[in-house]
């Protein structure tokens, strides 16, 4: 390959999912912001990598949707399969309950998990070969996130990232993330687990209580949000949803429970939203 002004190994697809295989990081493009991933089974190192507590989880990034739902390791729901289908490929997160190791591997709580599919040929052909990738914004903790190749490869150095450079330009802003509220009929809690009802404050009824606002921010890297401003997972820079006067986010019905929107990153899509009006949300702010 060619010699290239960065300093990290620019490599083709193939090479690059062998070293991810292999357990290496790696830096590749998405349709947000560009993504530091790493399979699940050595995430550590992306955590040391971005100087970011392993409290905050990783989101799971694939090319295939039955692959993301088997990483959760509970009866899918027929409302995520029916939101996943409408949503990905996208810059759409969805924060959905989970169970086992590879959710305690990516961080915090170990009671779910955020899966996302981008809508990015290169990092898709690259998903195909790898399966699912632990992934997080490439940027330190609580700084804003690279845009290019090159602020990528600067910051991380020693990462091969994915050719050809350039990458293509994604939005710049956070994907949205949704979680979901309340029981399914396939959900954990129906297969008579402890709690009839499931939050993103306790998404497996286990009786442990977490503030949502505490969950966005450890899907997103930073503290608790504020009304406006953020450092985004996978992305930054957008406004998050607007509040009611209690502070939770707004929620859209969605068939037994429903969705809670914890973040209305660029280019909300509203028409998959049946109910919410554009009001409801702000744009990006930086």
């Amino acid at each position: 390959m060619a010699e290239t002004p960065f300093p990290g190994q620019v490599l083709a697809t193939a090479e690059l999912a062998n070293r991810l295989l292999a357990g290496s990081a790696a830096l590749f493009p998405t349709d947000t912001v560009p993504a530091l991933a790493a399979p699940a089974e050595t995430v550590a190192q992306l955590w040391q990598l971005k100087q970011r507590p392993a409290r905050k989880p990783m989101i799971l990034m694939g090319a295939d949707a039955e692959a993301l739902f088997a990483a959760l390791d509970v009866p899918i729901a027929p409302q995520w399969r029916a939101m996943a289908e409408r949503c990905w490929p996208g810059a759409v997160t969805l924060v959905l309950p989970a169970r086992g190791g590879l959710a305690r591997a990516l961080g915090g709580e170990g009671s779910s998990l955020g899966l996302r599919i981008p809508a990015c040929p290169v990092a898709l052909e690259l998903l195909r070969r790898t399966g699912p990738l632990a992934t997080t914004s490439a940027n330190r903790s609580s700084e804003p996130p690279c845009r290019t190749a090159a602020e990528a490869a600067a910051l991380f150095p020693t990462l091969p990232l994915l050719g050809p450079v350039p990458w293509p330009q994604g939005s710049g802003h956070p994907s949205t993330v949704m979680a979901w509220i309340g029981p399914a009929e396939n959900s954990p809690a129906a297969d008579g687990g402890p709690s009839d009802r499931l939050t993103p404050s306790d998404p497996q009824g286990s009786g442990l209580r977490q503030d949502p606002r505490d969950q966005e921010a450890a899907l997103e890297g930073r503290g608790r949000p504020e009304p406006q401003g953020e450092d985004g997972e996978p992305g930054a820079g957008g406004g998050v949803g607007e509040r009611s006067a209690a502070g939770g986010a707004k929620a859209v019905a969605g068939g037994a429970g429903r969705w809670q929107i914890l973040r209305a990153g660029a280019l909300m899509p509203l028409d998959l939203l049946p109910g919410v009006e554009p009001w409801q949300f702000s744009g990006p702010t930086s």
